[in-house]
């Protein structure tokens, strides 16, 4: 989300990366509360798996190839045009 950062020189970069209390108070000062606000909710309603990060990737990682075999195989057999893939969940 283009929204979702701020270009900083080095010298506040630093700054920021050792204090996450000023990096939110800069990134509503320029940003606004408003915004802030409202990633700051949507980061509290992130999805996070049940199984855990790594299993999920390895599960994901899984599916993905799947799809990438199911896709060249319609290639294949001639399918033209865009091919849909299913999400993982």
């Amino acid at each position: 989300m283009a929204e979702n950062g701020l270009c900083l020189c080095a010298s506040c970069h630093a700054e920021v990366e050792h204090d996450p209390g000023l990096h939110n108070r800069l990134f509503e000062k320029i940003m606004g509360a408003g915004l802030a606000e409202i990633l700051t909710e949507k980061k509290h309603k992130a999805f996070k798996p049940l199984e855990g990060w790594k299993e999920y990737e390895k599960g994901a990682g899984k599916h993905y190839k799947k799809e990438l075999e199911r896709m060249r195989e319609l290639r294949k057999q001639g399918i033209e045009g865009r091919i849909e893939f299913e999400n993982y969940s």
